[in-house]
C-alpha cells in the first residue's frame, strides 16, 4: 500500500496485492475472490465512505 500526495489536501492511494500465488493450491480462487465485487473493491469503497471529501 502507498500514499501518494496529489495536491493539498488530497491523496491517491495505490494497493498492489502480489505474490498471492503463494497461498498453495487453489489460489487462484482467492485471487477472483479479492478481485470480485465482494473483495477489495467492497472494502475500499467502504472506507472510501468513512473520509467523504471536505468542502
Amino acid at each position: 500500500m502507498r500514499f501518494v500526495a496529489e495536491a493539498p489536501g488530497r491523496t491517491r492511494v495505490e494497493l498492489e496485492h502480489r505474490r498471492i500465488d503463494r497461498h498453495g493450491p487453489g489460489w487462484q480462487s482467492l485471487r477472483d475472490g479479492v478481485a470480485g465485487d465482494q473483495g477489495w473493491p467492497l472494502y475500499l469503497a467502504r472506507y472510501g465512505a468513512l473520509f467523504p471529501e471536505v468542502s
